[in-house]
């Protein structure tokens, strides 16, 4: 397995900075010398040096000073005062060890180049092509890191990660070299049998290096700031961070590696675990395998189209197996493990569900019916004056951009200069509603408690709403990249008002479709279909109230399935 440093110049522990020659190393830190590293046995020399003092040393002149503690199979690598002398190329080194300091053993390739023998990782120093490629790892700092932890840190179960496994055992007797892009506690490191494991985690703190084995390593970085190529296996559970929590840096930077890779331009809608996956993908062998933890609607979402095409452009055997809803508490989303088998591709496409008795049953398609899921038929195909869905409006937060009667009243926002009618959801309004007037809304919505009320920022803010918007913080203001992008934070397009309101999510034969002779916005989860007469509203309610639509639509979470907008417009085509 081979990886290749793309930026091996970033202080990765001086927040991105670079040091100029001669520069004390740690200098950026609080301390005089840099804060002891964490590490397993035998594991980040290579990180260290290529960090902190590759680029600034003569060949063979480092000495590293380290401190072994074989009860926690640790090893700190302390750096105190260690400074750097281009002209001379030397290290000079003083440690607070003192003489329980020892220096620990280096391999250096012939060509100088630093390397472990017992992980068989090569790490190349990089090349102008490679180091104008991307310094990744410095965009993740600050307020973004936090968001982006808080969003993604979700332990793997153990039974997952034995079911996973499992799937590879059952494709092959034998595996070398193991990647994992998103190692977390390292658990997938303690399982299974192989020659080497090579883990990336950004969170210092999820790293639970002593329980390592010994042929395990992680290392604590962006997954993307190397190249690693010809891994037999790639395995793990990427994080699941919505795109709109990602930082918008990162994402370009990451979707330009990608794509020079692979080709692959990722949709701007992609989820982490997507830029994950597909370097899971480019990273092993020809003959590799790939079993990851991914969201199982992958295997029809819009938004997974060019991984899905990609996948069958290279004829690689998939197999996904959906997992039971309950695998992760509080998660939303219904997972699977996804195999991608590179070896004696013939395009073969499976999938199975959990039977529920530790077993898994092979399905007729993605959905489970012989006819599939329904169809996606694109807006940009149907003609303006005929009927469409459109999407719920983002605003940014409903939280601040959504307000319930009570807080309305509390502000003093005026109904229709201030605010506007909307509906967020249509989980408690019964079925059989069928039109939502004013009275269904004041009785539904407005006395119930419900985020009902949306800001009205068409215009120049009322003195009075001005108020409610200076009142928000600055983090508030700053939670979503969506505010975080605008030229005003607050100020976005009002969406015109839909003929029927329509709830994406369901758990019935059909999702919840109402009236909309009150004029509420569609807001979120809630679509909005536009363009029907009074008449031919009232006629696709009453043909869509016949159908049972479950087993053409991919399961989503908890019993949930979702609908998406152009499985609507394919909707509308079919019943009208």
């Amino acid at each position: 397995m081979r990886i290749k440093r793309l930026d091996p110049e970033l202080c990765t522990q001086c927040a991105g900075k670079r040091r100029a020659p001669g520069e004390i190393a740690g200098q950026h830190t609080r301390y005089p010398w840099l804060r002891h590293a964490i590490l397993p046995r035998d594991l980040l020399l290579a990180e260290a040096l290529h960090a902190h003092l590759l680029p600034q040393c003569a060949p063979n002149s480092e000495r590293i000073i380290c401190h072994h503690n074989n009860n926690m199979r640790i090893v700190y690598l302390v750096y105190a005062y260690i400074m750097i002398h281009d002209e001379l190329g030397v290290v000079d080194t003083q440690g607070p060890y003192g003489d329980d300091a020892v220096e620990h053993p280096r391999w250096r390739s012939a060509s100088g180049d630093v390397w472990t023998r017992s992980m068989k990782l090569d790490l190349v120093p990089a090349t102008a092509s490679t180091a104008e490629a991307l310094n990744i790892s410095a965009d993740w700092r600050g307020e973004d890191l936090s968001l982006y932890l808080d969003r993604c840190q979700v332990d793997t179960p153990h039974d997952l990660v034995t079911a996973t496994w499992r799937a590879v055992e059952q494709r092959r007797t034998r595996i070398e070299t193991v990647v994992d892009f998103g190692a977390g506690d390292g658990r997938f490191a303690r399982q299974g049998r192989y020659g080497s494991y090579l883990g990336y985690e950004i969170d210092w703190n999820r790293c639970a290096l002593d329980a390592l084995p010994a042929n395990a390593r992680i290392a604590h970085r962006c997954a993307f700031s190397e190249v690693v190529e010809n891994a037999d296996l790639a395995i793990g559970n990427p994080p699941f961070v919505r795109n709109q929590d990602l930082p918008s840096g990162w994402r370009q930077k990451v979707t330009e590696q990608l794509e020079a890779r692979s080709g692959v331009a990722l949709s701007g809608l992609a989820n982490a675990w997507q830029y994950f996956f597909l370097l899971s993908l480019l990273s092993v062998s020809e003959d590799g395998l790939c079993a990851v933890v991914i969201p199982y609607e992958w295997v029809s979402r819009p938004s997974a189209a060019r991984l899905r095409d990609y996948v069958r452009s290279k004829g690689w055997n998939v197999d996904v197996y959906r997992i039971a809803d309950a695998t992760f508490g509080g998660v939303l989303t219904t997972s699977s493990i996804t195999t991608v088998d590179k070896r004696d591709p013939t395009g073969r496409w499976r999938f199975f569900a959990d039977d529920g008795l530790g077993g898994f049953q092979q399905l007729l398609s993605e959905s489970g019916s012989a006819g599939g899921h329904i169809p996606y038929r694109s807006a940009r195909g149907i003609s303006p004056d005929c009927a469409r869905a459109v999407r719920g409006l983002s605003p940014g937060s409903q939280q601040i951009f959504t307000l319930t009667e009570a807080e309305r009243a509390r502000y003093g926002l005026a109904i229709e200069q201030d605010v506007i009618r909307c509906v967020t959801s249509l989980r408690h309004v019964p079925s059989i509603l069928g039109k939502l007037d004013e009275e269904a809304f004041d009785r539904q919505f407005r006395l119930a408690g419900q985020r009902c009320w949306l800001l009205n920022v068409a215009d120049e803010p009322s003195a009075r709403l001005q108020a409610y918007l200076d009142s928000i913080d600055d983090d508030m203001q700053r939670a979503t990249s969506t505010c975080r992008e605008r030229p005003i934070w607050w100020k976005f397009k009002m969406p015109p008002v839909p003929d029927l309101l329509v709830a994406t999510s369901f758990k019935g034969p059909v999702p919840k479709i109402c009236g909309n002779s009150v004029g509420a916005r569609a807001v979120g989860g809630v679509a909005g279909i536009y363009g029907l007469t009074v008449e031919a509203a009232q006629a696709f309610m009453a043909a869509v109230a016949d159908l049972d639509i479950r087993d053409r639509i991919v399961a989503h979470a908890n019993g949930l399935r979702k609908i998406e907008i152009n499985q609507l417009n394919e909707l509308l085509a079919e019943v009208r």
